[in-house]
């Protein structure tokens, strides 16, 4: 089989969140155990700052050959009413570089992309040759849309790619509780969404990261942080859906010596606004910023030493694809508490280290449990590290490949013969661009951009055998 897997998920927004981790650890785990398959990368020119940052992520198990990457004219971020002709033409040059690769699978790492930056992204027209699996995180924005869309041109392109997901043959759901939601709410079936699971990345699985506890250099970044007592950690996106201010809230409230005894880590990248937010809800709950300290974003190596050092991890969120945060910690030795809504109870994966997020008193409760019962925080301790290691990326990386076979293998039998797609004709694709409707229209610069992208894809080719590569272009020499 002949897998090309999307990842510009490692190139944009997402880079540095749950999903950068995800598509990087997946892609990594299907090199792995591609066992008799040929896999093959697609990655985006218009982020060309990160094509030799991802490539030479995966230097030990694949050449720079077997990446793919393609040209699209650009701006091309949905949002921006100026961007709308550029938007709307890159997905067919997309379409056509995939089409003339000629995949039998196209796994797309990140399908909700592009209306805030320059990810180009498809599942195809309809009678595309190929067949196309994508990943389901979750569908948030679907489920509460006052709080996620919050103008009429980002519901517009949610739910297009809502309609593109409908239109792939297989989304594969990083969660149980994922899988439901698209069961539910796209409507589907348990036979277009399967669930594969998620794991933490190779960075905390490599070795036993609990030795870190007390480590000279783990308590220099402590001391780096102002953390000078026990501490309680979160670590998220900054998202009204994480709950950040419930859990200062609930901290606030601990028993006086708990409280007194104890400070509380968010570790999280925050904006001026964002920072502001927090310090206020932090005054307004009567607690110092030595309470609460407010780290900013910190890199992997320190978020294991803090991880490490926690007297508790305490995720409180009201909504998650996964929790990917709670098996990082927990690889790490740290006992976690949680919320008992959506995907999070799976990961915490105990019922009494769980809490109704919106009830401040029963969150209260279980962090005095596990800071004070003796014998719960010690079952809580032998409990994280097991739990943990039953989240595997080989095993995700198998279900994602067996699961991919089983439906391409069903595809192939069942499509019926059509006539040739638009996109395996060049002459086709461009006519199509040219009927284009929006304002503003193209200018000169732009259809040139877009003559460009197409010429350059024109010269990508997928390795035959072992013998022959196709070579990865340099977007400036495109110009």
């Amino acid at each position: 089989m002949r897998l090309l897997v999307d990842l510009q998920g490692m190139q944009n927004n997402s880079r540095d969140r749950g999903i950068g981790r995800y598509v990087t650890a997946l892609a990594r785990g299907i090199l792995r155990n591609s066992h008799g398959h040929e896999v093959r990368f697609l990655l985006n020119d218009l982020f060309p700052d990160r094509i030799d940052e991802v490539v030479n992520a995966f230097a030990d198990l694949a050449p720079h050959e077997h990446f793919h990457v393609f040209s699209a004219p650009g701006p091309s971020a949905r949002l921006p009413i100026e961007n709308a002709w550029r938007s709307h033409a890159a997905p067919l040059i997309y379409d056509k570089a995939v089409h003339d690769l000629a995949p039998d699978v196209l796994l797309i790492g990140s399908l909700f992309e592009g209306g805030t930056d320059n990810t180009v992204v498809s599942v195809g027209p309809h009678d595309r040759g190929y067949a196309v699996a994508t990943i389901l995180y979750d569908l948030i924005p679907l489920l509460d849309p006052e709080g996620h869309l919050g103008s009429d041109a980002a519901r517009a392109w949610y739910f297009g790619k809502v309609d593109e997901a409908r239109r792939a043959d297989l989304l594969l759901g990083i969660s149980h509780s994922a899988c439901d939601e698209g069961i539910q709410y796209l409507p589907s079936d348990r036979d277009h969404v399967r669930y594969v699971g998620a794991a933490a990345a190779e960075e905390f699985t490599a070795q036993d990261f609990r030795q870190l506890k007390g480590e000279t250099h783990a308590l220099e970044v402590l001391a780096y942080h102002g953390i000078t007592r026990p501490f309680l950690m979160h670590t998220s996106a900054f998202d009204p859906r994480k709950n950040f201010e419930g859990l200062i809230d609930s901290f606030a409230q601990l028993p006086s010596n708990l409280r007194a005894a104890h400070q509380l880590v968010l570790v999280c990248k925050l904006n001026a606004n964002g920072r502001r937010q927090l310090l206020n809800r932090i005054a307004a709950a009567g607690l110092t910023e030595d309470d609460v300290i407010l780290t900013g974003f910190v890199p992997d190596d320190e978020l294991r030493m803090l991880y490490a050092n926690c007297t508790l991890m305490v995720f409180p969120s009201f909504h998650e694809g996964f929790g990917l945060p709670v098996v990082e910690a927990m690889w790490c030795g740290a006992p976690a508490v949680g919320s008992s809504v959506s995907s999070v109870p799976e990961v915490i994966g105990r019922a009494d280290a769980q809490f109704d997020p919106q009830d401040a008193n029963a969150m209260v409760r279980v962090i005095t449990r596990a800071l004070s019962d003796g014998a719960f925080r010690q079952e809580l301790l032998a409990h994280a590290p097991a739990h943990a290691r039953s989240f595997s990326w080989d095993s995700v990386a198998q279900r994602v490949l067996s699961t991919i076979e089983e439906k391409h293998a069903i595809w192939q039998r069942s499509r019926e013969p059509a006539e040739q797609s638009v996109a395996a004709n060049m002459e086709a694709v461009i006519a199509a661009i040219a009927r284009l409707p929006g304002w503003p229209g193209p200018s000169d610069a732009d259809l040139l951009a877009a003559a460009r992208a197409l010429a350059h894809n024109e010269l990508l080719t997928w390795p035959q055998g072992d013998s022959r590569f196709s070579r990865i272009h340099n977007a400036a020499a495109l110009c």
